[in-house]
């Protein structure tokens, strides 16, 4: 099989990471992959992506960003960052994800499975961070209708997904740990950086996700989320090179 880079879009969500995505697109553009979509779910009072983008000159980075967003909620920002890809394969990527060289050459999605760092969601400290990786073909996110937007905030949307995938009949595959380094931090710089004015210890936010996770599992058995659920749907506008806005529409 030839390198799956060649046709893969790799979709990053991302909200008041500027930092870090500075270095994690200078590492993803050393690929060969023809696509890279920032989808950056903000409100106004956020740091905006396009303060990074727009100084890396490279056409194959196209940025989204919304407004009047002010719940960061993954699953919303991965479907709008999908439903605008245009290659065979979906990467879905944590911003503070390095691709190792040999990462292409070790991981590889097939007709029958996908490629993820969920296993066993929240009992294994030691690969905690690398459920936001999944690698899957564009062609089963549609046939699952995407991540399931009905989730609150963020926590188990990964888990969600899978698992969806895995009822359809996929095969799951773990990633190759040698293939991929994660910029390490700890809950509180991450949740700090994802909403605005927050000052709380790690102990009340490790409560925080932990509860929200809990409650995103029991809405996930509650309403299953399949492709013919109601989705949000946004006008967008390109308003740079490469450069979009979308808004949500009133109506659902």
């Amino acid at each position: 099989m030839t390198n799956a880079a060649f046709c893969t879009s790799i979709i990053c969500p991302v909200r008041n990471r500027n930092e870090r995505l500075k270095t994690a697109l200078e590492n993803w553009l050393s690929f060969e992959v023809p696509q890279i979509i920032v989808v950056d779910f903000r409100d106004d009072g956020c740091e905006s992506a396009w303060d990074i983008v727009k100084e890396i000159n490279d056409s194959r980075i196209k940025l989204i960003e919304t407004k009047y967003e002010y719940r960061w909620i993954p699953s919303i920002a991965m479907n709008l960052g999908v439903y605008n890809s245009y290659h065979e394969y979906i990467l879905r990527l944590d911003v503070d994800y390095i691709l190792q060289p040999n990462f292409f050459d070790k991981n590889i999605p097939s007709y029958s499975s996908f490629i993820t760092g969920c296993d066993n969601l929240y009992q294994e400290p030691e690969t905690y961070h690398y459920y936001g990786l999944i690698y899957v073909g564009r062609q089963f996110h549609g046939c699952i209708g995407g991540f399931n937007e009905n989730l609150i905030y963020y926590g188990h949307e990964d888990g969600d997904f899978v698992g969806r995938l895995l009822q359809m009949g996929l095969h799951k595959q773990l990633f190759d740990h040698s293939s991929l380094k994660h910029i390490q931090h700890d809950d509180t710089c991450s949740l700090e950086s994802q909403i605005n004015k927050m000052d709380m210890s790690e102990q009340i936010i490790g409560r925080i996700k932990f509860h929200t996770v809990n409650v995103n599992k029991a809405i996930g058995e509650l309403a299953k989320w399949n492709n013919q659920s109601v989705r949000i749907q946004w006008n967008i506008q390109e308003i740079e090179s490469n450069r979009y806005l979308a808004i949500r529409n009133v109506k659902r």
